[in-house]
C-alpha cells in the first residue's frame, strides 16, 4: 500500500513598519523637494526624476531585469536591482524570538527601498514578518530562519512584478487607476503562491499580505504616476505631489469642476500620514525621519475642455480645511491658488479661477506653511503635450 506524502507548508504574516512608502528625509531629499517649490523648470525636472522611474518598473514587470544576491554594509544577505536610474534593494534581517512560548512570534523585519540617482532621493516599505503557522513537529531555528530568506525575497520580488505588470496595463489603455484597489487584487493572488524552502523539515511558505494592503499601495501609487508620466494619451493633463512634512495626519478629498482623475491612491487610501522619526528599520540610519505623500493625475474629459478641480485638506487640529485650486483652461495662463476656506469648491473656483499668474504660491495655513507650484502657465511642456505638474509641500513654518 502507498503512503500519501503530505506536503509540510508554513506560512508568515507581512505587517506594517511604515504607512505606505514614505521618502526618507535626507539632504538630498530636502534639497530636491525645496528646489521644486520654485516652479517653472525646476518643477518640471521633479516629476522628470519620478518618470525616469518608469522604464525600471517596466523592466520589473516583463521580468527583464536581474535581481542579484548581495550582502549589505553589516554582512546581511540582499537582493539588488539597477537600470542606472532606479537602484532597488530588499532586505531582511531574521532572528529566533527570545519568548519561545509565543505561537505567533516575530522572526524578523524586511525592506524594499528604491534609490532615484536622478534626484538623490530614496523611498521605503519597511514591515515586520510573523510567524503565522508552523507544522507542530518544526522547531524554529536560526537554520530554518536563514532558510527563509530566499523565499521571502522570491516572494517580494514576485509581488512587484506583479504589482507593475498590472500598473502598466492599466496605464497604457487609460484606465482610471485606483492604487489601493489594484494592489488589493494582486494581494489576493499573491497571498496564495507557495515558496519553495530549501529546508529537509518544510517544503514550502506562503506570505500573507493583507495586513500590509495600504503598505502596498504605496509603492504602487508611485509606480502608476511614473508609468502615467509616460503614457501621454490625452491632450491636456495635470499631475499632483502632496508632501506631508508637518506632525499632523492629513486626510485628503477632490472635487472636480471639470475633467476626471486618471490616478488616485485610492477610496480605502485617504490619510497622508505625519512625518516621523524612526530607529527600527534595517539598512538604514539609526535614527531616520520619514515623510508621506500622495499622488494623482487629472485629466481634460476632451481635447476641447478644461480641466479644474480642489483638493481639500483636512488637518485634525483644525475644523476649516486647506484648500487647492488647479484650473487649466482651454485657452489662457493656468491658475494655482491655495487657502483656508469652508467655501465649497464651486465658490474656491468662482473666487479664484481669476487669480495672478504665478508658479509658485506660498500661504501660511494655520502654524504651517504650503508652497504650490507649477511647471508651466501655459503651452505645451514636453512631447508636444499639455502635461502640467504641481507640488504641495506642507511643512512646518520657517
Amino acid at each position: 500500500m502507498s503512503q500519501e506524502l503530505i506536503q509540510s507548508v508554513g506560512q508568515l504574516s507581512l505587517e506594517n513598519k511604515t504607512f505606505g512608502t514614505p521618502a526618507i528625509v535626507d539632504d538630498a531629499f530636502v534639497q530636491t523637494l525645496n528646489k521644486s517649490k520654485n516652479g517653472g523648470d525646476d518643477t518640471w525636472q521633479f516629476f522628470y526624476g519620478i518618470a525616469q522611474t518608469s522604464d525600471f518598473w517596466g523592466k520589473v514587470a516583463n521580468n527583464s531585469i536581474d535581481f542579484a544576491d548581495g550582502v549589505d554594509k553589516n554582512g546581511n544577505p540582499i537582493i539588488m536591482a539597477s537600470d542606472g536610474n532606479i537602484a532597488l534593494r530588499i532586505v531582511g534581517l531574521f532572528s529566533v524570538p527570545e519568548n519561545t512560548d509565543d505561537d505567533n512570534p516575530v522572526i524578523g523585519v524586511a525592506t524594499v527601498q528604491t534609490g532615484n540617482t536622478t534626484t538623490s532621493a530614496s523611498m521605503i516599505m519597511a514591515f515586520t514578518v510573523r510567524v503565522a503557522s508552523l507544522p507542530v513537529y518544526i522547531p524554529l531555528t536560526k537554520s530554518l530562519l536563514a532558510d527563509f530568506v530566499k523565499p521571502v525575497y522570491s516572494n517580494l520580488k514576485t509581488f512587484l512584478q506583479k504589482m507593475s505588470s498590472s500598473l502598466s496595463e492599466s496605464t497604457s489603455v487609460g484606465n482610471v487607476v485606483d492604487a489601493a484597489a489594484t494592489t488589493e487584487e494582486v494581494v489576493a493572488e499573491q497571498n496564495s503562491v507557495e515558496e519553495i524552502v530549501e529546508n529537509e523539515a518544510l517544503e514550502y511558505i506562503k506570505l500573507n499580505w493583507s495586513d500590509i494592503m495600504l503598505e502596498a499601495a504605496g509603492v504602487g501609487s508611485l509606480m502608476a504616476l511614473s508609468m502615467a508620466l509616460t503614457s501621454l494619451g490625452h491632450q491636456m493633463y495635470h499631475s499632483l505631489y502632496i508632501q506631508n512634512l508637518t506632525s499632523e495626519d492629513i486626510t485628503w478629498s477632490y472635487d472636480i469642476i471639470t475633467g476626471k482623475v486618471s490616478l488616485f491612491p485610492g477610496e480605502a487610501n485617504t490619510t497622508i500620514p505625519a512625518q516621523i522619526t524612526t530607529s527600527a528599520i534595517p539598512d538604514v540610519q539609526d535614527s531616520t525621519v520619514l515623510s508621506y505623500q500622495a499622488n494623482f493625475q487629472f485629466i481634460n474629459s476632451n481635447d476641447y475642455d478644461s480641466l479644474a478641480y480642489v483638493m481639500s485638506l483636512k488637518l485634525p487640529s483644525q475644523d476649516v480645511p486647506v484648500k487647492i485650486l488647479i484650473y487649466i483652461p482651454w485657452q489662457g495662463s493656468n491658475i494655482i491658488w491655495a487657502g483656508v476656506t469652508n467655501d465649497n469648491s464651486q465658490t474656491v473656483f468662482n473666487k479664484y479661477a481669476t487669480s495672478p499668474q504665478t508658479l509658485s504660491f506660498v500661504v501660511d495655513v494655520y502654524d504651517y506653511q504650503l508652497t504650490l507650484s507649477l511647471n508651466a502657465i501655459s503651452g505645451k511642456t514636453i512631447d508636444n503635450n499639455y502635461f502640467y505638474c504641481s507640488t504641495a509641500i506642507l511643512e512646518p513654518k520657517h
